[in-house]
């Protein structure tokens, strides 16, 4: 199974999990629970998703009914009345960020190789800052983030994977960066700004230390095959490569 197929299958399974919840938000706030921001404005106990609360605020507001009427008449929808509105209501596994976590169990599944996930920020995530050293990527709580050198827009190392017989110099295994991404559009070209500039700084570091890059979907086809190569330091692969090259035993 390549990763696009088990990627593919994981995402099916993922949204007829998803297609339950929002009967669960339903019923929660049917009965005077309340579905707000997260943490202490939400008393259902159950996950936040803006998604849902903006339709929740919506349909309350161009229906006229307070939200606790509307979700009790939604809970209360049976047949395909019930099918349609689940369908409309649930989250896309898409915007739940779940690729890594599937890149991760995908390379567990069909590779001997341990895959370490980094934070994106905070005190345990890492990147290569201007001056070339490896720091945490802090972000302030007015969200603006702390950062004052020209490596602020570098991308930060998602993985670090041990096994391939290569490593990071100070690291147990290979620090890399990850991107999975399917078709065109401004979402992307902004991706590949960020992986452009990334690795162009990686290449640039003074000591060559040795880094990867895994580039997963069909939007980064000709790309691979551009730089594949062009970075002494920098090792290009797709999770396929991966799968290939350290098979589990």
């Amino acid at each position: 199974m390549t990763y696009k197929e088990y990627s593919t299958r994981k995402k099916e399974l993922q949204f007829q999990e998803n297609l339950m919840f929002p009967k669960k938000v339903w019923e929660a706030v049917s009965k005077g629970k309340v579905y707000d921001e997260r943490d202490k404005y939400n008393t259902t106990g159950l996950r936040y998703y803006k998604s849902i609360f903006k339709k929740i605020e919506k349909f309350s507001e161009d229906y006229r009914k307070p939200p606790q009427k509307l979700c009790e008449e939604l809970n209360n929808l049976e047949g395909i009345g019930l099918e349609m509105a689940l369908n409309l209501w649930a989250v896309n596994p898409v915007r739940q960020n779940l690729s890594e976590t599937w890149k991760i169990d995908y390379l567990s599944e069909y590779t001997d190789l341990k895959i370490r996930q980094k934070d994106k920020s905070g005190p345990k995530s890492v990147y290569l800052n201007s001056d070339f050293r490896f720091i945490p990527k802090v972000v302030k709580r007015n969200s603006e983030k702390n950062l004052s050198d020209e490596a602020s827009n570098m991308k930060t190392f998602d993985f670090e994977i041990c096994g391939m017989g290569v490593n990071t110099l100070g690291f147990d295994g290979l620090l890399t960066i990850d991107k999975t991404t399917k078709e065109e559009g401004g979402g992307q070209k902004n991706a590949m700004k960020e992986v452009q500039s990334t690795l162009l700084h990686l290449n640039n570091d003074p000591e060559q230390r040795k880094f990867g890059v895994i580039l997963d979907g069909d939007y980064w086809n000709h790309y691979r095959n551009q730089i594949q190569g062009k970075y002494k330091n920098i090792s290009v692969f797709t999770s396929d490569d991966l799968r290939e090259l350290y098979p589990k035993k």
